[in-house]
C-alpha cells in the first residue's frame, strides 16, 4: 500500500512531524517539571502507548526500510519518533 504524496500532502506531513517533536519533549520532561505534575502520569502513559505502537510498526514495515536512502537504522529511529508520518515517505516494496 503506497500513498501518493503531492506537494500539499508533503507539507501536511512535514507540519505533523514538527508538531510531534514538542510532544516527545513534554513526555521526556514531564517527570522533571513541576508545572506538569498534574499531567505527568497521563503524558507518560500516552508516550508509552505511542512508543509501543511505533515499535509494532517496525516489523510490519521493515521491507520499506531497506529502500531507505539513509539506511535501515536511520529509518528505524525516525519511525520510533515520527511513526507513520515518516513511513509514508518510502515506497512500498514489491514482494
Amino acid at each position: 500500500m503506497s500513498i501518493e504524496t503531492g506537494d500539499g500532502m508533503e507539507a501536511v506531513l512535514k507540519a505533523l512531524r514538527i508538531m510531534i517533536l514538542p510532544f516527545w519533549g513534554l513526555v521526556l520532561l514531564a517527570p522533571f517539571i513541576a508545572l506538569l505534575a498534574d499531567y505527568q502520569t497521563l503524558l507518560l502513559q500516552l508516550g508509552a502507548l505511542v512508543f509501543v505502537a511505533h515499535l509494532l510498526e517496525i516489523p510490519l514495515f521493515f521491507r520499506r526500510f531497506k529502500n531507505s536512502p539513509g539506511g535501515w537504522l536511520q529509518a528505524t529511529v525516525l519511525t520510533l519518533i515520527f511513526g507513520m508520518f515518516h513511513l509514508l515517505r518510502y515506497p512500498a516494496s514489491k514482494v
